[in-house]
Parts: structure tokens; sequence; C-alpha cells
């Protein structure tokens, strides 16, 4: 496929830009050489949550709106620690005179294949989803010939240094803070009450939450209950705060594996920042 052209960027961004998933589609820079790789990405598109139903949803999306030369040129990434290539890359904007004749031609395209990619986004989304459960990273994953084949790799443009890991507390005993202000490169946010917390934990993206047993009048485990059936993979980074006598009783039956007792200890918060970086 040569380099895309304007229309194909327009089709990129018109198919996606209503996407709850998508955080941004990218034009990703021509590498300064005389003959492309084959294989060469074209596009980046970041997703929040990166889960196995985000990718299939917005690869579906893609495949309707426009081909698989150009869906076969996209790196998915998640919205967090974003590989170098797409920071560099340019986001894709749809001008108010663009949007006419994208819309004529995603029509024509998403009338004529609609049911049919929908049976496989469901296919796929199948496929990966007990992928992302068993970790399997390099196996090609494919649910139809039509489709064509997902690799799940690790960041194939690893950056030489890991951004700074996002914590938030939800707790006011000041001993938390001054134990997490020893651990150096760590952006440690908080919430001003219930609500706001309930806010940053649906909409944020943090390695690591510790929660007391009750914030600003909210129980930790209601919040932890809301915030599972929205973002089941924040709500699994939820660590509550408690007394050591206190522990057995106090958080949901899900989370008691994910209690840390007072007071809180650095280490114990690096390892587990280090376990979600490793796993990302």
């Amino acid at each position: 496929m040569p380099r895309p052209g304007r229309e194909d960027e327009i089709d990129v961004g018109y198919a996606l830009e209503a996407s709850p998933v998508v955080r941004g589609a990218y034009a990703l820079r021509s590498p300064d050489i005389t003959v492309e790789h084959p294989d060469a990405y074209h596009f980046g598109v970041v997703l929040r949550p990166y889960t196995g139903e985000s990718l299939a949803s917005t690869h579906y999306a893609l495949l309707q709106a426009t081909n698989h030369e150009v869906t076969g040129r996209v790196l998915y990434a998640g919205a967090v620690a974003l590989p170098k290539v797409i920071e560099e890359g340019r986001l894709i904007v749809v001008a108010p005179h663009e949007r006419s004749a994208a819309r004529a031609r995603f029509l024509q395209r998403t009338t004529e294949t609609a049911r049919q990619w929908r049976l496989e986004e469901q296919a796929m989304a199948a496929a990966l989803r007990t992928a992302f459960e068993h970790r399997t990273f390099g196996a090609p994953i494919g649910a139809s010939l039509q489709s064509g084949e997902f690799e799940i790799i690790k960041d194939p443009f690893p950056s030489d240094k890991l951004p700074p890991a996002r914590v938030l507390v939800l707790d006011r005993d000041e001993a938390t803070m001054r134990a997490l202000a020893t651990l150096g490169e760590v952006e440690v946010v908080t919430a001003s009450d219930g609500w706001s917390a309930l806010e940053l934990l649906v909409e944020g993206d943090f390695h690591l939450v510790l929660c007391a047993l009750t914030f600003d009048g909210w129980r930790g485990s209601k919040l932890y209950s809301m915030v599972a059936k929205a973002r089941p993979d924040m709500a699994a980074r939820i660590v509550f705060l408690a007394m050591e006598a206190d522990v057995a009783a106090a958080p949901p039956s899900s989370a008691l594996g994910r209690v840390m007792a007072r007071p809180v200890d650095p280490d114990a918060v690096r390892r587990m920042i280090a376990r979600v970086q490793r796993g990302r």
C-alpha cells in the first residue's frame, strides 16, 4: 500500500471520532528512507480502556469505513505510556468541509458490510478476550479469513525511560502521604471528595489506587463496586488501607487479596506499581 493520502486520513478520522474508547487517531510520520518497509505502520490509534473488546470494536469500525490495506497498517496503543512513534505522529482532525464526502463514503461501505463485520467482530472480541486473559503475546490470533489476523505484541517501540507511575490516594491519613513522598518519581493524585474520587476512578489512568475503608463519608466497598461496573481494569488496581485487625471484615470479598495494612510500607507500594508496569 502506498503512503495514505488525505482522503485515507479523513476516512480513518471520521470512522473513529465518535468512538467512546478512542482517545485519538494519528497519522504516523513517514520514515526518511527511499523504500518504505512493506509492513510499516501508517496510523496510530490510542484506546482507553485497552481491552480485547475495545480493540475489536475499533478494528471493525475501521474495516467498515476503509479496507484491509488500511487496517493492516494501524498500531493500537493504550492511553498510558504511548509509543514514541505515536507521540511524534500528527493528530487527525476532520475539517467541516471534508465531512460530507467522508460521510458518503462511510455510509456506502458500512451499508454493504455491516452484518458481516458485526459477526466477525464478535468472534474477534472473543479471541482477543481469551488472549488477554492468558497473556499470550506474539501468537497470531485469527477469527476468520475475512478479517485477517491480529498479533498482540509488547511495545514495538519501547522508550528508554518509563513515565512516572501515577497513584491515586483516597485517604485522609497524613502518614500515608508522608510514606508516598519517599517514592521519588511517582505522581500522587488526591481527590477532594467522594464524587471527585469516583470521577477520577472512572475517567483517569492510575497504576495504583490506595483507598481508605471510608473516604469522605463513602465506604470504600461502595466506590469499588461502582467502579467495577464501569472500569473493571481500574477496580483491579484498588488496594484498601486498614489496620490489621480490620482487614478481614471491611473490604468486599472480591478484593480481600488487595489489602495493605497501615502504616503504608513504601517498598510494598513500589512492588505493586512494578507489577502493573510489567503487565501493561
